[in-house]
């Protein structure tokens, strides 16, 4: 029994300490756990035990402080290693595999299906045609293209100024 209890035991503190792991990394990672994906240059977060581990030993030997140059070195280890953390244990990896699911299948929800993509599409495009003919109407009215009003209007304020001129001039 003292055997049960002890592997209980083991298992509540591996799994607070997986928590603390995912805690940390939705910290880190600002709530986007496939941000782990990234940041090691994995192609998806279904990526085996061997290619996470050895993305993150190429990463720690570019970026770690005593080797790289760069000023935000430190930060930039402490994202590999928090990111090889999450993603080397089942659970965390889990939780990145569920959290890029859900990003994909949202990402496929905003994008709509073909037919909506199309109909948009011709919406905006009839949208478009009217917003141009309407603009081009207005500004050929305030030309006076095509109103014979217009001229009569024209003819009637160069006559008004041509008097006003005239008067000035006696």
């Amino acid at each position: 029994q003292i055997g049960r209890l002890r592997k209980r035991h083991t298992r509540v503190r591996m799994a607070a300490e997986v928590d603390g792991i995912v805690q940390d990394a939705l910290r880190e990672f600002k709530g986007d756990l496939t941000a782990a994906v990234r940041v090691l240059d994995l192609q998806s977060a279904e990526a085996s035990r061997e290619e996470i581990r050895g993305a993150y030993r190429r990463l720690a030997r570019e970026e770690h402080p005593d080797v790289s140059d760069r000023p935000d070195a430190e930060f930039r280890f402490r994202r590999v290693t928090l990111a090889f953390a999450l993603l080397s244990d089942d659970v965390g990896q889990e939780e990145v595999r569920k959290a890029a699911i859900d990003q994909e299948n949202m990402e496929m929800d905003m994008m709509g299906s073909e037919e909506e993509n199309e109909v948009a599409t011709e919406a905006f495009a009839f949208g478009g045609i009217f917003l141009a003919m309407l603009l081009g109407a207005f500004v050929l009215t305030s030309l006076g293209v095509g109103d014979d009003r217009w001229s009569s209007v024209q003819e009637v304020v160069e006559d008004s100024v041509q008097e006003v001129v005239e008067d000035i001039g006696e």
